[in-house]
């Protein structure tokens, strides 16, 4: 997010409003995660699961276990967009301020 503030409406209150919301979030789900895979699971199934996210949705989600592949698919494309979304920006920027090559800061309205 810090890539692209120039795309935020009133960066200055917003991006420290995300990263205080989004850091603590992430880490508390992280802990919850973690916390549930160890409380189904035994610590020999965790070493011997070559996935323990699918194998945790097995087990607890059974009839409902294709949801866990499925939200990884749908957290690859989210990344992969925001990949695509910073590295268009920042080749923008690089070239505006002069690190780059000039053209490539040139943008067609069309």
């Amino acid at each position: 997010l810090n890539f692209i503030t120039e795309e935020l409406k009133n960066p200055y209150k917003n991006l420290p409003l995300a990263i205080l919301i989004g850091i603590p979030l992430v880490t508390v789900c992280y802990i919850f995660v973690n916390i549930a895979y160890f409380t189904v699971m035994t610590p020999i199934e965790l070493l011997q699961s070559s996935a323990v996210a699918v194998t945790f949705g097995d087990r607890v989600l059974y009839p409902l276990s294709w949801v866990v592949p499925l939200f990884v698919v749908f957290s690859t494309f989210g990344a992969a967009n925001g990949s695509c979304f910073t590295a268009g920006r920042l080749t923008y920027v690089a070239g505006r301020e002069g690190h780059m090559v000039r053209f490539l800061s040139y943008i067609s309205v069309k």
